[in-house]
């Protein structure tokens, strides 16, 4: 999230939005992992923590295809959340 178009946003507001960033592709990534199965999620680790660059974007395009409509759901979801707790509560 190094993109420039996010710097009228103050330096709390910018954490703020990696933190949910983060949130969001660490639990998509988790969900997906739980879905690998036993030989996928040993070469996941192997691959992230020792592979090349090419081996981790080959891993991800294998069993990870589906993060894009994924990330998208999830975006969905907390925007849904937020417009709930704005509501007030009768």
């Amino acid at each position: 999230m190094s993109d420039n178009s996010l710097n009228f946003l103050s330096s709390d507001s910018k954490n703020l939005l990696l933190k949910i960033y983060e949130a969001i592709i660490e639990k998509i990534t988790l969900k997906m992992y739980n879905n690998l199965d036993e030989e996928a999620k040993g070469s996941f680790f192997k691959i992230i923590l020792s592979g090349s660059e090419e081996e981790k974007i080959n891993f991800f395009q294998k069993y990870f295809s589906n993060f894009k409509p994924l990330l998208i759901e999830e975006i969905e979801k907390l925007v849904e959340e937020l417009k709930a707790s704005k509501k007030p509560s009768l």
